[in-house]
């Protein structure tokens, strides 16, 4: 029987192995392949967004309160999975840190508006969301920021 050092060598080297073998070694898409895969998930999200909104508010006027309660049923979670769906996407090579960057920006805007829900009513130019809008759209992600 081999001795525990020499069974976790072998299963050091093992694991080594493995991850070289059928990994993941698609080159990095292009800029262009990037962003429009980037916007084409993010149209998936806002058709949601919009769907929901319809559902949730009826032609009515919002109230504070309807706002909130859209907010934490419907639109966090689908701006958490849009997110989540936005960082498995590989970005080009160099842009790393832009992709980043923006991403960075939405989920803070995200997380501040989970603190404070009413700040989903203010205009789009001192909302939360400025920050990250301005990101994206500088990136070329103008399916995910707004304007």
């Amino acid at each position: 029987m081999p001795s525990a050092r020499v069974l976790a060598g072998f299963l050091a080297t093992l694991a080594v192995a493995a991850a070289g073998c059928g990994g993941d070694d698609k080159p990095a898409p292009t800029k262009e392949q990037y962003v429009r895969q980037a916007n084409a998930t993010c149209k998936v999200a806002n058709e949601k967004l919009t769907s929901s909104a319809v559902a949730a508010f009826a032609g009515a006027q919002p109230t504070e309160a309807s706002i909130e309660r859209y907010a934490k049923d419907s639109g966090f979670p689908t701006l958490d999975q849009l997110i989540k769906d936005l960082r498995a996407l590989t970005p080009p090579e160099g842009d790393e840190d832009a992709v980043a960057g923006a991403y960075d920006a939405l989920q803070g805007a995200v997380d501040k508006s989970k603190a404070d829900p009413k700040l989903l009513t203010a205009p789009e130019e001192t909302g939360p969301f400025k920050e990250a809008n301005q990101k994206l759209n500088a990136y070329g992600l103008d399916a995910c920021g707004a304007g």
